[in-house]
């Protein structure tokens, strides 16, 4: 319980800190100052003036944190790139941090940006999110075979998500930048991509988890065919864009769309059906 109670009000700060922007030094001091008066004025920790501040302490840290997380940009963040003119192309390369999902018209996936390439060369840092889509022009041609780990080149546009459109509707730009994804990238033509190297990820993501992801989707191909296996690819693994339209849209209609994703309550439910079958 006092952990809960200490979430909450770290939570509450953290709220504060996003949606309104205070400068992080503000916090700071504030939070050595409230912590000095704890460790040497307070001797009774029983004191109700003691629990109030550690109120105060915990929603101060919480602002703090959110300041680092959402107001403080590197020098080399992507999101101080300009969206790249209507017309122009300009020339990316990064690391693939997941698995991409693909489908008749395109591929999609995250990527680690390393550099961008305008007039010269960019070093540039943080994720986005890559679409190459299927030229309309060159229907022969075949879509690369792309994986975790790769690192690869692309042609394309930088652009900045859309936003809120009307009062109350959904702000997919900001459900990004709680994820510190701030931009996106499109490329159209499937020969605007390069495969530069492979196996870019840390020894773990490398030789553990992508193998295990793959293998379990291999698995799951093999022996559970339709929606039923392509929501136990989604609840496992996180890969979920080859579940039918309809069944999507009856998940969202349903306010359970949230399910077909990699959560420690989709873990739980693993591991309950391995210690059933023991």
């Amino acid at each position: 319980m006092p952990a809960f109670k200490s979430a909450i009000f770290l939570a509450i700060g953290i709220l504060i800190g996003s949606t309104f922007y205070i400068p992080p030094v503000a916090p700071f001091i504030s939070v050595l100052l409230i912590s000095a008066l704890i460790i040497f004025l307070f001797k009774d920790p029983a004191k109700k003036s003691f629990s109030y501040t550690v109120i105060l302490l915990l929603i101060l840290f919480g602002i703090f944190r959110a300041d680092i997380s959402f107001n403080i940009l590197s020098e080399h963040s992507i999101a101080r790139i300009p969206d790249t003119p209507e017309g122009d192309q300009w020339k990316i390369t990064g690391i693939i941090n997941d698995i991409p999902d693909y489908d008749s018209n395109k591929i999609r996936f995250n990527m680690d940006i390393l550099s961008i390439v305008e007039e010269k060369s960019i070093e540039v840092e943080g994720e986005i999110i890559a679409t190459i889509y299927k030229s309309r022009y060159n229907n022969g041609s075949k879509s690369p075979h792309l994986k975790a780990g790769d690192k690869i080149e692309i042609n394309g546009r930088i652009v900045t998500p859309w936003g809120k459109r009307n009062p109350g509707e959904f702000d997919y730009r900001q459900y990004l930048v709680n994820k510190h994804i701030y931009k996106t990238f499109i490329a159209y033509g499937y020969d605007k991509v390069n495969v530069i190297s492979g196996n870019n990820l840390s020894f773990f993501e490398n030789n553990l988890i992508f193998p295990a992801k793959y293998y379990a989707i291999r698995n799951i191909n093999k022996n559970i065919s339709g929606d039923e296996g392509e929501y136990l690819k989604g609840l496992i693994t996180g890969q979920r864009n080859d579940i039918s339209a309809e069944t999507k849209q009856a998940f969202i209609n349903s306010g359970v769309m949230h399910l077909i994703a990699v959560s420690g309550l989709n873990v739980a439910y693993v591991i309950i059906i391995i210690e059933l079958q023991l």
